[in-house]
């Protein structure tokens, strides 16, 4: 069975969500899809993880996120700024 982290990971392989979208699909509050995101950032400063989460990225920086319309560009500019700082 997938970890939450895992199931998220996929999830963002696989399309183009926004924050609420991807809170709505994994049943949570947008603040944990938040806080599972900056867990994610901080492990994956590991290569090996970002490898093993299959993001297709060898680090943070090179995940490049997109906001689905204007209201989620906001979203957008909160997660970049967790996978470049951790």
């Amino acid at each position: 069975m997938l970890t939450l982290r895992k199931k998220l990971a996929e999830i963002l392989e696989q399309e183009s969500l926004d924050l609420q979208e991807i809170s709505q699909f994994l049943g949570i509050k947008e603040k944990e899809v938040l806080d599972h995101l900056q867990h994610i950032a901080k492990s994956a400063r590991s290569k090996r993880l970002a490898v093993e989460l299959g993001l297709g990225a060898s680090s943070p920086e090179e995940i490049e996120v997109f906001p689905a319309d204007e209201k989620s560009r906001d979203d957008q500019d909160r997660i970049v700024e967790i996978l470049r700082n951790g």
